[in-house]
Formats: C-alpha cells, sequence, structure tokens
C-alpha cells in the first residue's frame, strides 16, 4: 500500500502543477478580456467597452466625438459612415440612408412605409416578390436591404472599438472550429454535450491546442410503464411453459427461472418411462383459504402432486400458480379442457387518431437561405473593398510624408555632415520626380504600385539615414563600454588579492575574465582609430551593434564570476589534533601570535633576557642578616640599568 502511494505522489504533484499553470494562464488572460457594448438610437449610436479593473469606457470616433450619426452613403465604389456620410447627403442624397430602423421587418402595406417614402422623397423604395418588405434602389447595380445597411452600422461600430487596442491579440483569444456544423447534420437525432477540445503542455508550460471535436451521444427515451404484477406473473409462466426468459431475468440473472426449467429435465432422468406434462390453470383470488379444485385426470394419468407458487411486489397483491405433475402412460399425454386455459387481464390501449392542421403563418416569413447568403457575401465584399481603400490611402501618405520628410532632412546640418554635394543632389532629384509622379499619376495608381515607389526611395536614401543614426548612437554605447571595463577591471584585481585559503576562483577563470578584458580594449582602440581615419561620408567601420557585442561577451563572463561567489560556501577552517579549529586565542601574546618582538637599543635579537642576580651567603651568617643596598651605592647601579631596559623584576609573594 505504502509503495503505491509513492507511485502516485508524482502524478499528483503534475496535475497540481498543471491546475497552477492553468490557472495562471487564466489570471493572465482576464487581463485582455473585455466586452463591448452598442447604444443604437434613430439618430446616434454610441459605443462603449467594459473590461476588468476599469469603469466603462466611450469609445471615440474617428472624429473624436462620443457620439456617431447613424447615417451610411453607399456610393458605387465607396461607402462613409458617421459624420462622413452625413456631410455627403448634400451632393448624393439618394445614396445617404438614415432613419432606415423604421423600415425593418416592414412589408409595402404598412403604413410606416408610407409615412417614410412622404419624408424623404428622395429614396426610391423597391418591393422583394416574396417576402413583401422594403428595399434601397440606389443604382441600376446596387440594392440593399434596411437589415443589410444595419449590418454595415454594426460592422463599423465594431472596428471602431478594436481601434481601441483593448481586446488583445485575436490569433491568442480565439480558435476557429472546422466540422461542427457537418457533425450536427451528420447526427440530427443527437444530443450534443458540447465541444471537447484536447491541449498539449509542452516544456516551456504553453497551452497548445491539439484538436477539437464536438462529442454527441443518442437520446434517452422514456422507459415504458411498469407492467401489473399479474401481467408480469402470465410473463414469467410463459417463459418457463415456452423455454424462454422474461427480460428481467435476462437482466437480474435469477436462479429461480433456471431451475423451474431444470426441473422437468431432471424428473425425466428419475422416470424415464413416465411423461411429465405441465398445465396452464386460471388464475383466481384465493378467498378464505380454499384452494382450487384439482384438474380432472383423463385416461390413466393420475394426479402425482401438486404445486404452488406464489410470489409478492410493492402493493402485497398475492397469486397462486399451480403446477401438476402427471405420469402418462405409453399412449401419449393427454390435452387439458379449453375452460382451464389461463385468461389474461385486460390492458388498456392507447387509441391514436390523426386530426388535420392547417398551418397559417401570419409573421414575415424567413429569408430563404440562398438570398441571406447573397446578402453576408454583398456585405464582405463591401468591407474588403474598404479594406483596400484604406490601404491605398494609408501607402499613398507613407509615400508623401517621407518625400517632404526627406526634402527637410537634406538641409540639416548633421545630414550634410554624412554627405556629399553629389549625393544630396542625386537624392533630391528623385524625390522631386516621385511628388510629380504622385501629383499626376498618383490618383490612378494602384496600391502595389504606391509601395514600390515608396520602397525605391527608402533604398536610395538608406546609406545617408544609417550614417546619421550611428553617429548619433556613439556616444551612449561608448560611454556603456568604458563603465563596463572599468567595473570589470577593478572586479579582476579584487579577484586577485583574495587569499589563497579563500580563493573561490580559479585561474581559469580570472585569466579568461582578463583576456575578455585586454581584447575589449584593444578592439575599441584599434576600431576608433582606424574610424577616425575614415571620412564620415564613408560608411563607418564602428557599429553600434559590434559595440553591444562586445558589451554582452564581456559582461557574459563577469556575470559568471559573480554567481559563483555568490553561491559558492566557504571553505572549512583546518582542524588541529584536538578537534578545534587553529585560530590563536583571545589572549595569547604577541609572541605567542607570530608577531615581530622589537629589541631595546644597544642589544641584538639573539640577547638572553635578563635574569636575576644570585645571592651569595657568607659563612656564619643568616639570610636575615645581610644589608639591603643603597640608591647610590655600587649594587644599586645594575638594578636601574635593568628597570631602564623595561625588564621589570617578578613581585615576590610577600611584596604583594
Amino acid at each position: 500500500m505504502a509503495d503505491k502511494v509513492r507511485r502516485q505522489r508524482p502524478r499528483r504533484r503534475v496535475c497540481w502543477a498543471l491546475v497552477a499553470v492553468l490557472l495562471a494562464d487564466l489570471l493572465a488572460l482576464s487581463d485582455t478580456l473585455a466586452v463591448m457594448s452598442v447604444d443604437l438610437g434613430s439618430e446616434s449610436m454610441k459605443v462603449a467597452i467594459v473590461k476588468p479593473g476599469v469603469p466603462m469606457e466611450i469609445v471615440l470616433n474617428k472624429e473624436s466625438r462620443r457620439k456617431t450619426p447613424v447615417i451610411v452613403t453607399l456610393k458605387e465604389n465607396e461607402r462613409f459612415f458617421g459624420d462622413s456620410a452625413a456631410s455627403m447627403a448634400i451632393k448624393n442624397p439618394k445614396a445617404t440612408l438614415r432613419y432606415f430602423q423604421h423600415l425593418l421587418g416592414k412589408q409595402a402595406d404598412n403604413p410606416h412605409v408610407a409615412l417614410y417614402q412622404a419624408r424623404f422623397p428622395e429614396h426610391e423604395l423597391t418591393f422583394d416578390p416574396q417576402r413583401q418588405t422594403v428595399h434601397f434602389q440606389i443604382s441600376s447595380q446596387l440594392q440593399f436591404s434596411p437589415e443589410e445597411v444595419l449590418g454595415m452600422v454594426l460592422n463599423y461600430s465594431r472596428s471602431l472599438a478594436e481601434d481601441l487596442r483593448v481586446f488583445g491579440s485575436q490569433n491568442l483569444t480565439t480558435v476557429k472550429l472546422k466540422g461542427v456544423g457537418d457533425s450536427f447534420k451528420k447526427y440530427p437525432d443527437y444530443e450534443s454535450k458540447g465541444i471537447k477540445a484536447h491541449f498539449n503542455l509542452d516544456e516551456s508550460g504553453v497551452l497548445s491546442l491539439d484538436r477539437v471535436e464536438s462529442v454527441f451521444e443518442t437520446l434517452v427515451e422514456d422507459s415504458a410503464e411498469e407492467e401489473s404484477t399479474l401481467t408480469k406473473l402470465g410473463n414469467t409462466i410463459s417463459s418457463l411453459f415456452g423455454g424462454g426468459t422474461t427480460p428481467d431475468a435476462k437482466e437480474n440473472g435469477t436462479d429461480t427461472v433456471q431451475e423451474e426449467e431444470e426441473s422437468p429435465a431432471e424428473g425425466s432422468k428419475d422416470e424415464p418411462g413416465e411423461q411429465v406434462e405441465l398445465k396452464e390453470e386460471a388464475e383466481a383470488p384465493v378467498e378464505d383459504g380454499s384452494q382450487p379444485p384439482p384438474p380432472e385426470p383423463k385416461g390413466d394419468a393420475t394426479p402425482e402432486g401438486e404445486k404452488a407458487t406464489e410470489k409478492e411486489n410493492g402493493d402485497k397483491s398475492e397469486a397462486q400458480k399451480p403446477s401438476e405433475k402427471a405420469e402418462a402412460g405409453p399412449e401419449g399425454v393427454a390435452p387439458a379442457p379449453e375452460g382451464e386455459k389461463k385468461q389474461k387481464p385486460a390492458r388498456k390501449r392507447r387509441m391514436v387518431e390523426e386530426i388535420g392542421v392547417e398551418l397559417v403563418v401570419l409573421d414575415l416569413p424567413d429569408l430563404p437561405e440562398d438570398k441571406l447568403a447573397q446578402s453576408v457575401q454583398k456585405l464582405q465584399d463591401l468591407t474588403l473593398r474598404d479594406l483596400e481603400k484604406q490601404e491605398r490611402e494609408k501607402a499613398a501618405n507613407s509615400l508623401e510624408a517621407f518625400i517632404f520628410e526627406t526634402q527637410d532632412k537634406l538641409y540639416q546640418p548633421e545630414y550634410q555632415e554624412v554627405s556629399t554635394e553629389e549625393q544630396r543632389e542625386e537624392i533630391s532629384g528623385k524625390l522631386s520626380a516621385a511628388s510629380t509622379w504622385l501629383e499626376d499619376e498618383g490618383v490612378g495608381a494602384t496600391t502595389v504600385m504606391l509601395k514600390e515607389k515608396l520602397a525605391e526611395l527608402r533604398k536610395l536614401c538608406q546609406g545617408l539615414f544609417f550614417r546619421v543614426e550611428e553617429r548619433k548612437k556613439w556616444p551612449e554605447r561608448l560611454s556603456a563600454l568604458d563603465n563596463l571595463l572599468n567595473h570589470s577591471s577593478m572586479f579582476l584585481k579584487g579577484a586577485r588579492l583574495i587569499p589563497e585559503m579563500d580563493q573561490i576562483f580559479t585561474e581559469v577563470e580570472m585569466t579568461t575574465l582578463e583576456k575578455v578584458i585586454n581584447e575589449t580594449w584593444a578592439w575599441k582602440n584599434a576600431t576608433l582609430a582606424e574610424q577616425a581615419k575614415l571620412p564620415a561620408t564613408e560608411k563607418p567601420v564602428l557599429l553600434s551593434k559590434d559595440i553591444e557585442a562586445k558589451m554582452m561577451a564581456l559582461d557574459r563572463e563577469v556575470q559568471y564570476l559573480l554567481n559563483k561567489a555568490k553561491f559558492t560556501k566557504p571553505r572549512p577552517r583546518p582542524k588541529d589534533k584536538n578537534g578545534t579549529r587553529a585560530e590563536p586565542p583571545l589572549n595569547a601574546s604577541a609572541s605567542d601570535q607570530g608577531e615581530e618582538v622589537i629589541p631595546p637599543a644597544g642589544q641584538t635579537e639573539d640577547a638572553e633576557p635578563i635574569s636575576e642576580p644570585e645571592k651569595v651567603e657568607t659563612a656564619g651568617s643568616e639570610p636575615g642578616d645581610t644589608e639591603p643596598l643603597e640608591l647610590g651605592g655600587p649594587g644599586a647601579e645594575p638594578e636601574q640599568k635593568e628597570q631602564s631596559t623595561g625588564q621589570k623584576r617578578p613581585l615576590k609573594n610577600d611584596e604583594l
């Protein structure tokens, strides 16, 4: 059991880790969730966005206004919304649609249609032959329904919300499912349990969508009504005589039916000369403890015995099933009388009679699928046309802006410093020709032509812009390189001053760092010297990307040594024989700690310490009879010399 628990622990850890990763992804994804709402009115609309942690924010349109007029202008090759469409109403009143919401779902005989026609007589209204709904006839080729115009307005509101950049990347939050519609068509009578998505978790902890499938399960029909007790009992008896089994017996696998089915076979084995016949008798309720009369035997068959079977169910109803075993002679088996056959109880039957119903649709009929597909395709084509138009306008604006900006830069000192007069004249001539072409032929130019012209001009000015940008980056990059070289050199000096006993860096590591520092210094000095020889109009040798590469290589070596010093444990001190660290005691003298002792003046280092003179005792005299030496006598002179040399005589106990 313990081994099993140990084997399950890694799996549990993996599961908890996966759950943690999923929760982290959901928390990160919640920052990008946003909801868009549209307040659509007859005259104007507002678009709002709600996202976590931020109150409702009103989206501004391209004119920086909160309200956008619900007006659409549809021309042959252009489509305008809002204020732009309102300004076009004076020039093209027929192509400008407003208050079209009043015609949504209205048929030709609706009074609102006549009222709209009276208010806006400039619009030409046509009617659908099948649905009798209204259509705006803009021209012989353009025809739109109010539903299509409303779809354009809602799509425009979505584009305004997307321009606010609060919905996040759609590549990460949107998954396109394929085959789900085919699955619904293939299994029309099945109930969907939803979409099952399979994800894979790679080593980086990113969930990748593997496959998506739609899961279906069959509809479970309601079970039939529970049969009565007598019906169940009759079915059981019929199965016994017929050699079959009831459904309940098949499901539950009871042994009672099997024993009853096997009883005739056992009787035939015991009495091979006789045949046993099971007869059905009519069921009747037992009253006053009386039993039904036994059947009259025919021929030589005599009753051998009777057997009654009782069964109980939920309502405690009882029934008896008498059975008799009769011995038949060799002539055959006597048949049972007709009156004794089982009488089945009457069952209720449900009578179904079909009644014809006539369905009359009073509502507006649905749009046919083919026309719905045509409307969707029409709106998609208009959207693609608008996107292409925006792309072309963007390319034309970029080309025009590049021409004017470059012409202005040619007169700036920093650009004149790195270019010659011939180079500036060549660039100026190309720019003037492109400006003239844009004014004359740019109106009919395609997006591809505009982009090609812009790429040609950028390639012509690429060298000029590169030299200017490199010179702008030199001061900052060189200053950062000098600071890094100084810090690395100081770090290397400090590493070499560490005692050998506490050294954590190897000689190879310090040599490698020293080599990188020297190579960087040499490269910098050589490159600066070479760059100083080149003119400013030529391509520079000192490049900012090379400086960044040298800085990264040097910083990598320094960071490696810093991390090693941060995580390396200090070396243990050597221990003496007693098991203690070999450290000097706190109360040790200078001579014990190996400090240098400076001898007094007039003595050498090998001089022995001055010892106390010995006392000579004369014969017949006692130690206490000796007289002390006077301070000025001859015996006091050596004592004074001893005191002058800094050596003190140790005190005796009596003096202490």
